[in-house]
């Protein structure tokens, strides 16, 4: 199951003062995919899931690049997806993937 995809036809999430956040769809099961790739590949920036009662399932920092992740997330409700203290103000590709 696509958690997640940006860009879409209409929107290509960037980064703004370093920043970019949004909500994934509501899932239960197991991340499987994490994918980030900004626009410029030495940017660098930190990356984080938060769970629906607040708690980091997932936080990655000083990421430059591309980035892949196949870390297994157990993950229950709608999460918000954050990138932050990114060293440029550009587009990024998000995708991440969920088995139910």
């Amino acid at each position: 199951m696509l958690v997640h995809k940006e860009p879409s036809e209409n929107v290509s999430p960037a980064t703004v003062a370093g920043a970019w956040s949004d909500n994934t769809v509501r899932v239960t099961g197991e991340v499987g995919y994490i994918y980030l790739n900004p626009t410029t590949a030495s940017t660098q920036y930190d990356f984080s899931l938060t769970g629906p009662d607040g708690e980091k399932a997932f936080n990655r920092k000083n990421i430059t690049g591309e980035y892949i992740c196949y870390d297994k997330i157990l993950v229950k409700g709608i999460y918000t997806m954050a990138i932050s203290n990114a060293t440029a103000n550009e587009a990024f590709t998000v995708k991440m993937l969920a088995k139910e």
